[in-house]
């Protein structure tokens, strides 16, 4: 009994012995020289300048990217426009260059509208020889040249049938009109101009777009 109480006795005081030491323990607190301080401070400020580089350069290439897509934005807005623009100037040039040959064509025809009637009848009349008979009608300017010489006419066309010369005052000048049994041929000036109409009408709608507006215009003008 008394060595086993010894025992626990001993066993209680080293423990003692041993918290004792452990509160008495005080670690000492790390040191650094002067050279490890600095050290660190050049570390630290190189790692934060690399860091600011590489944010820096990451916000230009931000930059650069945005500003790239503004410009081809811009680029892809001023070709429309312009080919807008381009277009609305095509069709004005189609115009002007339309009135201008209307205004200028019965003038440049003066002086050949009696040969273009001789060259209808002389046409006309080649393929019409079979027929029985044709009745011509033209203005009175020309009533009387073409009288002369519609017999010549007829004979070169190898016609045999009645050949009838009506002179209609409410012709124009230069036109004329073949009737036969089965159909009429009719050489008009203001039915050419029709169709020359539509044909110059069907050319601008085809290609018809509206004007470039001023937003676009202003785009041209302003730096981005």
């Amino acid at each position: 009994m008394f060595d086993e109480g010894s025992e626990i006795a001993l066993k209680k005081q080293n423990e003692a012995l041993l918290r004792e030491q452990e509160n008495n323990l005080v670690e000492d607190p790390p040191t650094f020289s002067e050279t490890d301080l600095n050290s660190a401070k050049e570390i630290a400020l190189k790692q934060g300048i690399q860091e600011g580089k590489a944010e820096i350069m990451a916000g230009i290439e931000r930059e650069i990217s945005t500003t790239l897509d503004t410009i081809a934005l811009k680029i892809d807005i001023l070709i429309n426009g312009h080919k807008k623009w381009s277009d609305s100037i095509n069709q004005e040039t189609i115009k002007f260059a339309h009135a201008i040959m209307k205004k200028l064509a019965p003038q440049l025809a003066q002086g050949s509208e009696l040969s273009e009637i001789e060259n209808a009848i002389k046409n006309a009349l080649s393929f019409l020889n079979k027929q029985p008979k044709v009745t011509v009608q033209i203005s009175n300017k020309f009533i009387e040249p073409i009288q002369e010489k519609i017999l010549l006419m007829s004979s070169r066309a190898g016609f045999d049938g009645e050949l009838i010369l009506i002179a209609d005052p409410d012709m124009a000048t230069g036109d004329c009109k073949l009737n036969w049994d089965s159909g009429e041929m009719e050489k008009s000036i203001s039915n050419t101009w029709k169709q020359i109409d539509s044909i110059i009408e069907r050319v601008i709608i085809n290609t018809e777009t509206p004007v470039p507006d001023k937003s676009l215009l202003e785009l041209e003008e302003k730096p981005s």
